[in-house]
């Protein structure tokens, strides 16, 4: 039982690696995304200003494209570094943050700035 712990964040890491873009990986990877996305969006100084102006509806269909966006890039840039991080109970919500900042900029001016 002890090995089988042992295997399966390499397991996950083969599967992500290799699996395409319809994967359970997926399925795991992109609700942690958009939840630290919705956080770090909100601690955003742009995302503050353009939300005094928009109604409720705007602001919630501007966030789900924004995390939608930010969970789709980390998903397609995903690393094996990054799914044994997501793995780790100890490690997952750091890496979680990690991936989240590393796309939430490009989003946030595709969807917000432009």
């Amino acid at each position: 039982m002890k090995k089988l712990g042992l295997l399966l964040p390499l397991l996950l890491t083969a599967c992500a690696a290799t699996d395409g873009q319809n994967t359970i990986s997926q399925a795991v990877v992109k609700p942690l995304l958009e939840n630290e996305c919705k956080v770090q969006l909100n601690n955003r100084q742009e995302w503050k200003m353009v939300s005094l102006i928009l109604s409720n509806e705007k602001k919630l269909e501007i966030e789900q494209k924004v995390c939608g966006c930010v969970s789709e890039e980390g998903v397609r840039n995903m690393t094996t570094e990054n799914t044994i991080g997501l793995v780790n109970p100890n490690t997952r919500a750091q890496t979680a943050a990690t991936m989240a900042t590393q796309s939430i900029g490009g989003c946030v001016k595709r969807f917000i700035v432009d």
